[in-house]
Protein backbone atom coordinates (compact mmCIF):
# COMPACT_ATOMS: atom_id res chain seq x y z
CA UNK A 1 0.00 0.00 0.00
CA UNK A 2 1.36 3.38 -0.98
CA UNK A 3 1.68 6.14 1.58
CA UNK A 4 1.74 8.88 -1.02
CA UNK A 5 -0.26 11.93 -0.11
CA UNK A 6 -2.96 12.72 -2.59
CA UNK A 7 -3.61 16.37 -3.03
CA UNK A 8 -7.27 17.20 -3.33
CA UNK A 9 -8.15 19.62 -6.07
CA UNK A 10 -11.53 21.28 -6.07
CA UNK A 11 -13.59 20.71 -9.19
CA UNK A 12 -13.46 23.44 -11.79
CA UNK A 13 -15.77 26.22 -10.78
CA UNK A 14 -19.06 26.47 -12.50
CA UNK A 15 -19.59 29.80 -14.16
CA UNK A 16 -21.44 32.18 -11.89
CA UNK A 17 -25.03 32.92 -12.70
CA UNK A 18 -24.89 35.79 -15.16
CA UNK A 19 -26.40 38.96 -13.78
CA UNK A 20 -30.04 39.22 -14.74
CA UNK A 21 -30.48 42.75 -13.42
CA UNK A 22 -28.27 45.77 -13.00
CA UNK A 23 -29.97 47.10 -9.88
CA UNK A 24 -32.63 46.42 -7.27
CA UNK A 25 -35.30 48.31 -9.19
CA UNK A 26 -34.83 45.93 -12.14
CA UNK A 27 -35.08 42.94 -9.79
CA UNK A 28 -38.30 44.23 -8.28
CA UNK A 29 -39.74 44.94 -11.73
CA UNK A 30 -38.95 41.39 -12.91
CA UNK A 31 -40.34 39.91 -9.68
CA UNK A 32 -43.61 41.81 -10.12
CA UNK A 33 -43.96 41.14 -13.83
CA UNK A 34 -46.21 38.04 -13.67
CA UNK A 35 -48.19 39.11 -10.61
CA UNK A 36 -51.83 40.17 -10.84
CA UNK A 37 -52.63 43.89 -10.71
CA UNK A 38 -53.78 44.16 -7.08
CA UNK A 39 -50.99 41.82 -5.96
CA UNK A 40 -48.47 44.18 -7.57
CA UNK A 41 -50.00 47.12 -5.72
CA UNK A 42 -49.82 45.26 -2.39
CA UNK A 43 -46.26 44.03 -2.99
CA UNK A 44 -45.00 47.50 -3.93
CA UNK A 45 -46.58 48.88 -0.74
CA UNK A 46 -44.97 46.09 1.34
CA UNK A 47 -41.53 46.63 -0.18
CA UNK A 48 -41.74 50.40 0.34
CA UNK A 49 -42.79 49.82 3.96
CA UNK A 50 -39.85 47.43 4.46
CA UNK A 51 -37.29 49.93 3.18
CA UNK A 52 -38.80 52.75 5.27
CA UNK A 53 -38.11 50.57 8.32
CA UNK A 54 -34.64 49.23 7.47
CA UNK A 55 -33.37 52.25 5.58
CA UNK A 56 -32.03 52.74 2.10
CA UNK A 57 -29.89 49.75 1.38
CA UNK A 58 -29.43 47.36 -1.48
CA UNK A 59 -31.13 43.96 -1.44
CA UNK A 60 -27.68 42.39 -1.14
CA UNK A 61 -27.17 44.33 2.11
CA UNK A 62 -30.38 43.16 3.82
CA UNK A 63 -29.60 41.18 6.96
CA UNK A 64 -31.47 38.75 9.13
CA UNK A 65 -31.61 41.49 11.76
CA UNK A 66 -33.36 43.73 9.23
CA UNK A 67 -36.07 41.11 8.80
CA UNK A 68 -36.47 40.80 12.56
CA UNK A 69 -36.65 44.60 12.91
CA UNK A 70 -39.33 44.72 10.21
CA UNK A 71 -41.31 41.94 11.84
CA UNK A 72 -41.15 43.73 15.20
CA UNK A 73 -42.17 47.02 13.56
CA UNK A 74 -45.25 45.35 12.06
CA UNK A 75 -46.08 43.93 15.49
CA UNK A 76 -45.85 47.41 17.05
CA UNK A 77 -48.08 48.79 14.28
CA UNK A 78 -50.75 46.35 15.42
CA UNK A 79 -51.09 44.37 12.21
CA UNK A 80 -53.26 41.29 12.48
CA UNK A 81 -51.12 38.14 12.58
CA UNK A 82 -52.30 37.07 9.12
CA UNK A 83 -51.40 40.48 7.65
CA UNK A 84 -48.01 40.45 9.34
CA UNK A 85 -47.20 36.98 8.00
CA UNK A 86 -48.31 37.99 4.50
CA UNK A 87 -46.26 41.20 4.57
CA UNK A 88 -43.08 39.47 5.77
CA UNK A 89 -43.68 36.69 3.23
CA UNK A 90 -43.72 39.30 0.49
CA UNK A 91 -40.21 40.42 1.45
CA UNK A 92 -39.01 36.84 1.72
CA UNK A 93 -40.42 36.17 -1.75
CA UNK A 94 -38.52 39.14 -3.17
CA UNK A 95 -35.28 37.99 -1.54
CA UNK A 96 -35.79 34.45 -2.84
CA UNK A 97 -36.34 35.76 -6.36
CA UNK A 98 -33.24 37.98 -6.11
CA UNK A 99 -31.24 34.95 -5.00
CA UNK A 100 -32.59 32.72 -7.77
CA UNK A 101 -31.48 35.16 -10.46
CA UNK A 102 -28.07 35.69 -8.89
CA UNK A 103 -28.64 39.26 -7.73
CA UNK A 104 -27.88 38.42 -4.09
CA UNK A 105 -25.40 35.79 -2.96
CA UNK A 106 -27.31 34.69 0.13
CA UNK A 107 -31.04 34.66 0.69
CA UNK A 108 -31.46 35.84 4.29
CA UNK A 109 -35.18 35.24 3.94
CA UNK A 110 -34.51 31.51 4.20
CA UNK A 111 -33.05 31.96 7.66
CA UNK A 112 -36.02 33.98 8.92
CA UNK A 113 -38.78 31.86 10.38
CA UNK A 114 -42.23 33.37 10.22
CA UNK A 115 -45.03 32.57 12.59
CA UNK A 116 -47.43 30.04 11.22
CA UNK A 117 -50.79 31.59 10.54
CA UNK A 118 -53.39 29.08 11.76
CA UNK A 119 -56.49 29.87 9.69
CA UNK A 120 -58.55 27.38 11.67
CA UNK A 121 -57.71 28.90 15.04
CA UNK A 122 -60.97 30.84 15.29
CA UNK A 123 -62.98 27.71 14.50
CA UNK A 124 -61.01 25.73 17.11
CA UNK A 125 -61.61 28.41 19.73
CA UNK A 126 -65.34 28.54 19.02
CA UNK A 127 -65.90 24.78 19.14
Amino acid sequence: MSTAIVRWEPPPTIAAVPAQADNDADVIEMWLRKKAGQTQVNYVRDVARFFRVVGRKRLAEVTLMDLHAFDEHLEREGLMPSSKVRTVSTIRSLLTFASKIGHVRFNVGLAFETEKNDRNLAAKLLS
